[in-house]
Order: structure tokens, then sequence, then C-alpha cells
């Protein structure tokens, strides 16, 4: 009796452990796995917030009081009428290179966010083979998110060859051996990151920030200035013919001089709130960027020391604490910025 229950207590602990797993190895896991799949979530949030304001940007952008604003949005007018979908307007509103590139990102945060949720759950539960049977699924869908043409172009660009899920993972899956499960998803998860941290860096045409910015700069562009221009040549002679009016003058006259002055007040408080939004959408971008490079570089990072430490025995938590924390402000940054 003694003895059963000594080997009950034995494999309740292997159990418990997950596989194999130490109690530090465990714990390591658990705390990656939550991370990344936060990370993710946060990803695929920023991209939906940056889609949202892009398009709101260029609707913005027709109604800026200006002869280029009414001459654009004239335009569309006439594209509208001529096409009666709708189609070619949705176009100018809709950045087409983008779309492709975000559904890229919400594929990529979708398997990475998959990823995350298995580490945890077979890290700590049981029902090994029921949860172990997802694993195949969430590999499939990174790597079809990575075998997109918009993600292979990009990994041209930044000079990278993406690693896929081998299908080596289904043999990890049948022995139920989570080490290995890492050790097959390691390198297709810093692939991943890898094209997510270019849609953050911006520099190729096409990604996240590179359009964010260019979209920003272009509004910035052509919202006039209030106190230069023809806008402050419109307040002046708006403010001159309203002193101009003299008792004797009729009531049309002055009704005409305060319908100036009224317009120009309201060109100069259009103008105000599309600063406003001007300099919101620009802390915005500069936070996103920042906070963005910070998690992904520290999700690489600790990427390698999973699989390094779940290889030789060992596990070192800097770095995967380092991530959990920075995944952490990433994600409250985002919560703050898009609403």
């Amino acid at each position: 009796m003694r003895y059963t229950r000594m080997v009950f207590g034995c494999l309740m602990a292997v159990a418990l452990c997950g596989c194999g797993l130490t109690a530090a190895q465990k714990q390591g896991l658990t705390q990656f796995g939550t991370s990344t799949s936060s990370y993710a979530d946060k990803v695929s949030m920023a991209a939906t917030g940056v889609q949202t304001d892009i398009n709101q940007i260029r609707l913005d952008s027709l109604g800026l009081p200006t002869k280029e604003a009414e001459k654009l949005f004239n335009k569309h007018v006439k594209e509208i009428q001529d096409d009666k979908d709708g189609v070619t307007f949705a176009k100018y509103i809709d950045n087409e290179k983008l779309s492709k590139h975000i559904e890229m990102i919400k594929g990529l945060a979708s398997g990475l966010k998959g990823y995350g949720q298995a580490l945890v759950d077979l890290a700590n539960y049981g029902d090994q083979k029921g949860r172990l049977g997802t694993i195949q699924g969430i590999a499939t869908n990174l790597n079809s998110a990575m075998g997109s043409k918009v993600a292979k172009d990009q990994a041209d660009a930044i000079g990278m060859v993406i690693a896929y899920v081998s299908n080596e993972i289904i043999e990890a899956v049948k022995k139920e051996d989570i080490k290995k499960i890492v050790a097959k998803f390691g390198p297709a998860v810093k692939s991943a990151v890898a094209l997510l941290r270019a849609e953050f860096v911006g520099k190729q045409e096409g990604t996240l920030l590179y359009a964010y910015k260019a979209e920003i700069d272009t509004y910035a562009d052509r919202l006039p200035s209030p106190t230069k221009g023809t806008v402050a040549d419109a307040r002046l002679a708006a403010l001159k013919a309203l002193s101009d009016v003299k008792e004797k003058d009729t009531s049309s006259a002055k009704a005409a001089a305060f319908v100036a002055y009224r317009a120009a007040a309201d060109t100069r408080r259009e103008i105000a709130v599309g600063r406003s939004k001007l300099h919101n959408m620009q802390a915005r971008l500069a936070v996103m960027q920042k906070q963005g490079l910070e998690a992904t570089d520290a999700l690489d990072a600790a990427n390698d020391k999973m699989m390094a430490t779940l290889a030789n025995g060992s596990l070192s938590f800097t770095d995967i604490q380092d991530f959990a924390q920075k995944a952490e402000a990433f994600g409250q940054a985002i919560n703050s910025l898009i609403k």
C-alpha cells in the first residue's frame, strides 16, 4: 500500500510538470506562452487601429478647407457617379497594399497567439493528447501566414530566409514531447518575429508603420496653416470687412461682413481640429514604434532562450522576464492608444 502511494505520488509529480518538464521549465514555458499570446493580441489590435486611422486620414483629407482638398473631393464625387458601386472611391480610402500586410500581420499574430496559449495549456493542464492535437493546426496556420506572397516579398526585402514548422512536428506531437515541440516551432517563431519587426521598423513600402507615417506626412502637408497663406489672408480680409462696417451701411452689407468673418473663424476651428488630430497620430506612431520594437526584440531573445534552455536542461529567466515586462508595456501602450 505504501509502495502504491509512492508510485502514485511520483506519477502525479511528473504529470504536474507537463510531459517531464522540471518545475523551472514549466514556469518558464508558462510565462513565455502567456506573454507571447498577449503580445500577439496587441499586435493584431495595433494593426487594426492603424488601418482605421489611415482610412480616417484619407477621408479627413477630402474635407480640409483648401482648394486641393476640394479638387480631390470633386474628383472622387465624379468617380462615384461614374462608378455606381463605389469601388473606385473605396480603393482611395482602403490602401490595398497595406491591407495585404495587415492580413499577414493578423495571420502571424493568430499563429503566435495559438502557440503561446498551447504552451501554457501543455505545461499546466491534463488531457495532453487532446491539447497536442491542436499543435498541428497552429503550425499549419503559422506556415500559411508566412507562405503568403507579401510575407515572401518582405522576407526578400529584409534579406531573410523564412523557416517553417517542419513535418517533424508530427512526430514530436505523437511522442507528446513538449521540448521537441518548442524546438521545432522555435525557428518558425523567429521568422514570424522578424517579419513583424519589419512592420514596426517601417522601412519597406507597404509595411504597417511605413504606410502610417506616409499618410500622416501627406495629411500634414495638406493641412493649411492658420497663421499664413490663404487661410490667414481670408481671416484678415474678413476682420477688415467687419471693422469697416459703418452704422449707415445697409443690413445686407453688415450681414455679408459677419458671414465672411464667421466662415473665416469656422475655417480656423477646422484647422485647429485637424492639427490636434495630426499631433495625436504623430504621438501614436512614435509610441507604437518604440514599444512595438522593444516587445518584438524581447520576444525574439526569449524564444532563443527557450530553445537553448530546454535543450540543455538549464533555465535562466532573465530574457523571459524581460520579454514579459516589455510585452506588458506594449499592451498597456496599445490599450491607451487604440480605443
